[in-house]
């Protein structure tokens, strides 16, 4: 990298508790964790310059919706498979207060 580089990293944050992480991971997607990246950027000489949290919706309560279709995308299991998902994690926890929003940080490093 070169003077003055700099890196972006945009990236979920699993210790909040969200509906598509456990989603995700039921499907056997391992997500990575935005606190994670950040430590291995720092110890390998980065520092933050600039770090916002936001948080996304999400909601995967509903199997008719194209959630579906996005977890088919991002795990390459079938239809079915990702309504059997949600069907086991349990609507009702799903539609939970706050589970539809997956909360996101995005980092700005350099060294």
């Amino acid at each position: 990298m070169s003077d003055g580089g700099m890196v972006v990293i945009a990236n979920g944050v699993k210790s909040v508790p969200s509906g598509f992480v456990l989603l995700s991971e039921r499907l056997g997607t391992l997500l990575a964790d935005y606190d994670q990246l950040e430590q291995e950027m720092v110890a390998t000489g980065f520092r933050v310059v600039c770090r916002q949290d936001y948080k996304l919706r999400r909601d995967v309560s509903d199997p008719s919706s194209d959630i579906v279709k996005i977890m088919r995308w991002l795990t390459g299991h079938s239809e079915s498979e990702a309504r059997a998902a949600i069907d086991d994690i349990g609507v009702g926890l799903l539609s939970q207060p706050n589970m539809n929003m997956y909360a996101n940080r995005l980092g700005i490093f350099t060294k």
